[in-house]
């Protein structure tokens, strides 16, 4: 629940952002402003300006539960008193000292201690001998080296929803050594993100093999040609084109016209932000994509349009 409590609980939260998180100093989502970790960190000693829970540490897990349901949390209506006293254990009792392990993980050998045997007879089972057989998520080496401290908790607690279970009970040392073992595991091979992203840009619904659209993507000009397509519209390419310039290209008139701009702007962006843009209420790609789907997808648009000052010069457009 620390994580994030509407997924392991499977309930609406509410529309708005927490009252408490007031913050100007980043852009969260009203959802994610009602998870604890976006506050109080994966580390424990908090983020954005708010104190961590690190002092809560063996304090009285009664004395916890009052502070999650005063006005400042929020969680009264939100949690049922069971859910707030294991939130509340964990409080107490289930913190980690996620800097020790970081330490005791850069000290770590590659080869030492038998993590890969815990990976490959628990882990490859689900995440492959690689860690990146799984589409919903970001290949295990990739999460490892960018969010260390995110896949010990995850680790050691399992991920909300029951996906993958705690695996608490193999205590903090085998989670650093895992850790470790996760670095090395190879990353996203660009090549082939690139050029899944390029097909999905063409076509997502025939490339992932999945029942096209029956409804009309909600952002499409109703007054467009293929406006009553389902299928059509929602594809990447009828709205910002083969030229990748939307209403400044080649669709700027005709049967394809949209009004829409295209994504040349996006060419070299940061790729989790095109992501953002791909899973916003524009887009609601999220509701139909897997994460490495949206990771291919974001990856063609920053890196892989022809015409791309990465790869060739603007004047053979």
């Amino acid at each position: 629940m620390y994580d994030n409590l509407s997924v392991e609980l499977k309930t609406r939260i509410p529309n708005q952002p927490n009252p408490a998180f007031k913050t100007q100093q980043v852009r969260v989502a009203a959802s994610d402003t009602w998870r604890c970790v976006e506050c109080h960190g994966w580390d424990y000693q908090g983020q954005h300006g708010f104190v961590g829970i690190a002092g809560k540490q063996n304090a009285d897990p009664v004395a916890i539960l009052a502070i999650l349901k005063n006005a400042n949390h929020g969680y009264e209506d939100l949690l049922d008193e069971g859910d707030r006293l294991d939130l509340a254990n964990f409080v107490s009792t289930g913190q980690s000292d996620m800097r020790k392990l970081m330490d005791m993980t850069a000290k770590i050998k590659p080869g030492q201690g038998y993590s890969e045997k815990v990976f490959a007879t628990v882990c490859a089972n689900c995440h492959g001998l690689e860690g990146d057989r799984l589409r919903q998520i970001p290949p295990l080496g990739d999460s490892a080296r960018q969010r260390p401290m995110e896949v010990l908790h995850v680790t050691l607690n399992g991920h909300p929803g029951g996906d993958m279970p705690a695996l608490r009970t193999l205590g903090d040392d085998t989670a650093a050594n895992m850790l470790a073992y996760l670095k090395s595991l190879r990353s996203v091979n660009m090549a082939s993100s690139v050029a899944n992203g390029g097909r999905l840009y063409d076509d997502w619904q025939a490339q992932l093999g999945g029942q096209r659209q029956a409804l009309p993507h909600p952002s499409h000009p109703a007054k467009a040609y293929y406006a009553n397509v389902p299928s059509e519209t929602w594809r990447c390419k009828e709205c910002h084109g083969w030229d990748y310039k939307g209403n400044e290209g080649v669709y700027a008139k005709g049967n394809h016209a949209t009004g829409i701009k295209g994504i040349r702007a996006m060419a070299g962006a940061d790729p989790e932000k095109i992501m953002a843009v791909l899973t916003s209420s524009v887009h609601v790609y999220g509701a139909v994509m897997k994460y490495r789907d949206l990771l291919d997808l974001a990856n063609f648009v920053s890196y892989g349009q022809f015409g791309n000052p990465a790869y060739l010069s603007e004047k053979f457009f």
